[in-house]
């Protein structure tokens, strides 16, 4: 029988779930073999060099889940230009909402929305 499964995933016999066969990641199996723990629900296993086929133990490191998500989908915004002015580094980015086309700083934002309501014939009423 063929443990693996689709997306590193195989299938262990639990002592815990009444002698079912359980489904598990492998790289979560390879570090709690290895360490000779169990894992919490709420513990997630990050891979160092962002490879999820290397399951080196020397690559893994047991995270939290929210630390593990915040490592994972931080996105880098420190290359974001805005569209307008050319500023980089600004705190706060806004997608371009006039032409698609990259980000917005928030001075740019305010000035394009306060422009909009004045042609408009509102002062910063929200739509409802």
């Amino acid at each position: 029988m063929n443990n693996l499964l689709s997306h590193n995933q195989i299938l262990i016999p639990s002592a815990r779930k009444y002698k079912k066969i359980q489904r598990q990641y492998l790289h979560r199996y390879i570090y709690e073999q290895y360490y000779n723990c169990c894992l919490l629900s709420w513990t997630d296993i990050h891979h160092k060099n962002d490879n999820p086929k290397d399951n080196r133990i020397e690559n893994l490191i047991p995270l939290f889940h929210w630390d593990h998500s915040r490592i994972t989908f931080t996105k880098d915004k420190s290359n974001r230009i805005c569209y307008f002015c050319k500023v980089k580094g600004a705190k706060k980015y806004y997608k371009n909402f006039i032409n698609e086309k990259g980000f917005i700083c928030r001075n740019c934002y305010l000035l394009i929305r306060r422009i909009q309501n004045v042609n408009n014939g509102s002062r910063w009423k929200r739509k409802r």
